[in-house]
């Protein structure tokens, strides 16, 4: 019987829910589930795979006592994204709310129910048609920067290039800002914050003691604030994204904090996201030389030779194809959470309250029975396949769904499309190109190319890794 506040959401009668009685591997005596954490932390993506490969679409460490859910179904996606049962961000866990690691984490995206729906009013501000023409033409500018810095037969780390890009790009967005070395300090801390974080040290020793990596951490946290309280004040009245959100007021006239705004400024610099995006893009269009040949058809037709202006954006069919299909194939979040707030159940489990659910687009992206042939690279099933948001959701789904979607559609159009008409890359020979998942799906060691004037000379290169797990080749 249930306890008396559970509420079940859920009950399935279609599709494949689990093949083993089991419903997830079996806990290690002693140990648990510490071998299975340190297989998902070592390798999100395999690890993830391989529970749909042997248990099917929805799973969990402890069987009918469920510790972690595993879902790759549709259908339980619609109801974790858009059910009140379920928060997208963990509760506090109780750390002084005027310490630095707790403003940059007070944004969107760790809040819930109507604290969430509150502050997404005000990033709409942010999102208007005003600014798009703004945005596009700073996006033309510091991509044609970057590409005249290019030199025919030069080797370069891709990776590398386009995250410099994307932090001008960002900054000039976000900030209103311009200088190249605030750009540089930014990107430098907000790095410096991600690495010390993702140590092992950081959370299995999360005390601040003198040489600690968890002390760096908070350092950098307060150095990161105070440089963002700056560029806050720098930014209000301006059309930027933060000085319309800033000035943005409520229907009582009361408008964000500044401790809300510096949250809400880091959340919108979350650069990993469309640096990955637009790699791995342009990675599948360089191994896949009739694609890419076909690509360039289209913009020197449309653009002949020119950046895209915003009319001709909507011109350009086989472009949107192509970031449709990367987006599927590599969605930069390869898996999301959601925490149940109370007692419930969902699908075949009766789920405590604060249970995790963790959810994967990579995974629910080639599932067969939605997409024929789901590890090639193929462009033109987007002219008749229409899957539900729940099917495809790479910018997030239901009332989490990516405010951002545009810009970010926008950024890869004008990257790609300037990149593509004046320059042929092609990967090094017997590259290694490995995944991993740093906050974002990435190329493991970056991703080497040399850069030729556009020549037409269309050709895959070799290359190892386990990518050959994630893409067939063809």
């Amino acid at each position: 019987m249930l306890e008396q506040n559970s509420q079940p959401l859920l009950a399935l009668s279609q599709g494949t829910i689990a093949r083993e009685p089991a419903f997830g591997p079996a806990p290690k005596p002693v140990l648990g589930y510490f071998a299975e954490q340190l297989k998902f932390g070592r390798d999100p993506i395999g690890y993830l795979t391989g529970l749909h490969r042997h248990y099917g679409g929805v799973s969990a460490w402890g069987g009918n006592k469920p510790v972690l859910v595993f879902n790759f179904m549709p259908s339980i996606n619609e109801v974790i994204c858009n059910a009140d049962q379920f928060d997208w961000a963990q509760k506090p866990l109780g750390r002084s709310p005027s310490a630095a690691l707790d403003v940059l984490s007070s944004g969107l995206l760790r809040k819930n129910g109507e604290e969430y729906k509150v502050g997404r009013q005000f990033l709409r501000t942010a999102f208007n048609q005003k600014l798009m023409e703004a945005w596009r033409e700073s996006m033309v500018l510091l991509t044609r920067d970057m590409l005249d810095h290019w030199k025919d037969g030069q080797q370069i780390d891709l990776l590398q290039q386009i995250r410099r890009l994307v932090v001008s790009i960002s900054i000039s967005a976000v900030f209103g800002v311009k200088d190249p070395d605030v750009a540089r300090t930014l990107d430098q801390l907000i790095s410096k914050l991600h690495t010390t974080g993702a140590r092992p040290t950081t959370f299995l020793f999360p005390f601040n003691l003198p040489g600690s990596s968890y002390r760096r951490m908070l350092e950098v946290s307060d150095q990161l604030v105070t440089f963002m309280k700056t560029l806050i004040q720098q930014a209000r009245g301006t059309d930027c994204m933060l000085g319309m959100v800033a000035d943005a007021k409520d229907e009582n006239g009361v408008g964000l904090s500044e401790t809300e705004l510096i949250g809400e400024a880091f959340q919108l610099m979350n650069l990993d996201n469309p640096v990955g995006a637009l790699t791995w893009a342009l990675f599948l269009l360089v191994q896949h030389p009739q694609v890419h040949a076909d690509v360039l058809d289209e913009l020197e037709s449309v653009l002949h030779g020119d950046e895209p202006t915003f009319d001709q954006l909507g011109n350009l069919p086989l472009l949107e194809r192509v970031i449709k299909e990367s987006l599927r194939l590599m969605p930069p979040f390869a898996f999301a959470r959601r925490y149940a707030r109370s007692a419930c159940e969902l699908g075949p489990f009766h789920l405590p309250a604060g249970c995790r659910i963790i959810f994967s687009p990579y995974v629910t992206h080639r599932m067969p029975e939605i997409y024929s042939e789901p590890k090639r690279f193929l462009p033109a099933r987007w002219e008749k396949i229409r899957p539900s948001q729940y099917e495809y959701f790479p910018f997030g789904a239901g009332s989490h769904f990516c405010l951002g979607m545009r810009f970010a559609t926008l950024e890869m159009k004008i990257v790609l499309a300037s990149i593509i008409q004046r320059y042929r890359l092609a990967v090094l020979p017997k590259a290694q190109i490995d995944r991993v998942v740093r906050i974002v799906l990435l190329p493991k060691w970056g991703l080497p190319v040399h850069i030729n004037r556009q020549d037409r000379k269309f050709r895959r290169s070799p290359i190892r890794g386990n990518i050959h797990q994630m893409i067939t080749f063809s």
